[in-house]
């Protein structure tokens, strides 16, 4: 019976980390247009790299998508308004550490 209990209370904590999502993206990424090459005159203000790692099948966005988002909320901290030249990695992906999917965003920051 201890060991029934135990097996059960192991599966309702690997299910609820299945189950929880990541609220990690700044609300000033929307500000932060994303350009398909770097404009003439912008302030080069440097490069940024952001990740995610896709933990559940209900996350609507990809992993690549939300990588995005997180590349623009860094870029807004360091003072950009645009980033530039915009380019994705795949990351490993590691059941054991709950990641179905993972993406690496890259691009340079810059102010227009």
């Amino acid at each position: 019976m201890t060991r029934k209990i135990f097996m059960a209370c192991a599966a309702l904590v690997l299910l609820s980390g299945c189950a929880s999502t990541s609220n990690e993206v700044d609300a000033s990424a929307t500000k932060v247009d994303v350009l398909t090459s770097l404009p003439a005159g912008a302030k080069v203000i440097g490069p940024v790299e952001a990740s995610h790692c896709k933990r559940n099948a209900y996350e609507s966005a990809s992993a690549e998508q939300t990588a995005l988002q997180l590349l623009r909320g860094k870029a807004a901290g360091m003072g950009a308004n645009a980033v530039a030249n915009v380019s994705y990695e795949a990351e490993s992906v590691s059941l054991l550490s709950n990641c179905w999917s993972s993406a690496k965003a890259k691009a340079t920051a810059v102010r227009r």
